[in-house]
């Protein structure tokens, strides 16, 4: 019973871990976009 337990703890870090790293790349590419846009709309002002 214990096993299943520890077996799906370990199931749901992976998913955590996993969404974390997707959710950083994610920002980190939404950080990049906007400073493009921030950039190319000083240029153009």
């Amino acid at each position: 019973m214990i096993n299943i337990i520890a077996k799906h703890e370990t199931h749901l870090l992976k998913i955590l871990k996993i969404s974390i790293v997707r959710y950083k790349k994610l920002s980190i590419r939404h950080n990049k976009l906007s400073s493009m846009l921030i950039q190319t709309h000083k240029i153009y002002s």
